[in-house]
């Protein structure tokens, strides 16, 4: 975990190594001595798939989905100056059917730190608990009227950070993209370029394959999880729109290389490999950012895609923010 604590260091050495910018006002404004407060709910959509490699797509359409029974959190945070704090808490009674989709326990923590420059964030998330999803893809004889598989045995782990470089920070504000404390005057766009690093860990308690798949994962019978280490470099753009000098649409896409090592655990035993991976971002901020009242939408989707000898394994999480705010 070398590469992670070389990450957090850069992240809290940032504001000193980078403060300065030669910005320029007229493309955004600054609101810094203003207390910021925020009220926002978000649902997080994760999932992993596991499918063998084929090109028949009668196989290829045979992929074991997993998710986990999650609900929806209601939140409040501050931010002064450079400092922001916020925190949230689960909406009871916004879980899917527990008899249907199964329980999930889940942690989900993340701290982060933007500056116009140079910012990035860390992460903790831990799921117990997921069903098999589009089971009529797997089981013949399922109907929509009965449970969904459930595994309440299976436990996920995703460690990591990313830290990220902005080039145009004299026209561009990722301060106004990303916390609000700034607005952006102008459309302005810039290059970005990310760091990538994070750890996952998958354990189950039998089999991630069911039986009747066995016969497309030859050496992976027995599939019982293992984990992964991923270093990802990124490149990236993102624009500003603004609209009627209060209203914004800001996208932002990466996408880049990445190295993975691997190591699965099977009835063969240990299989530890490295390779090349993919891995995808995209995000989309939008909502309106005035002198007092600010509100708005975030939607963040992220893809890792990482092919293996037997086996293709894609992890996808998106999350949907709505959030609304006032100036002091």
């Amino acid at each position: 975990m070398k590469s992670f604590r070389i990450l957090l260091l850069l992240l809290l050495l940032a504001p000193a190594l980078l403060s300065a910018t030669n910005s320029d006002t007229t493309y955004y404004i600054s609101f810094h001595k203003k207390f910021t407060l925020r009220l926002y709910s978000y649902y997080k959509n994760f999932n992993f798939t596991i499918c063998p490699i084929s090109n028949v797509d009668t196989i290829k359409d045979n992929k074991i989905i997993y998710r986990p029974n999650m609900n929806y959190n209601i939140g409040a945070g501050g931010s002064y100056k450079s400092f922001t704090l916020q925190g949230s808490i689960r909406i009871p009674g916004t879980y899917r059917d527990e008899t249907k989709y199964g329980k999930t326990i889940y942690t989900d923590l993340q701290l982060s730190m933007n500056q116009n420059k140079f910012g990035g964030y860390v992460y903790y998330n831990k799921y117990s608990g997921f069903y098999i999803a589009k089971p009529n893809n797997i089981f013949s004889e399922w109907e929509p009227s009965m449970p969904h598989p459930l595994r309440g045995d299976i436990q996920l782990t995703n460690l990591g950070g990313e830290a990220y470089f902005v080039f145009n920070d004299c026209k561009y504000s990722m301060i106004a993209a990303c916390k609000l404390t700034e607005r952006q005057k102008k459309n302005a766009g810039t290059s970005l370029l990310m760091y990538d690093i994070s750890y996952l860990g998958l354990d189950a308690d039998s089999s991630l394959i069911p039986s009747n798949q066995l016969s497309y994962y030859n050496t992976m019978v027995g599939f019982t999880g293992g984990t992964f280490f991923f270093t990802n470099l990124l490149l990236g753009y993102s624009y500003s729109f603004v609209l009627k000098k209060y209203f914004y649409i800001t996208p932002n896409i990466f996408a880049g290389p990445g190295y993975v090592e691997k190591n699965l655990k099977t009835n063969a035993g240990s299989l530890k490999t490295k390779d090349m991976m993919v891995r995808e971002n995209f995000r989309l901020r939008t909502g309106f950012n005035g002198n007092n009242f600010l509100a708005g939408l975030i939607f963040d989707g992220n893809a890792y895609q990482m092919p293996e000898k037997e086996i293709r394994f894609q992890s996808t999480v998106i999350t949907i923010t709505i959030f609304a705010g006032y100036r002091f």
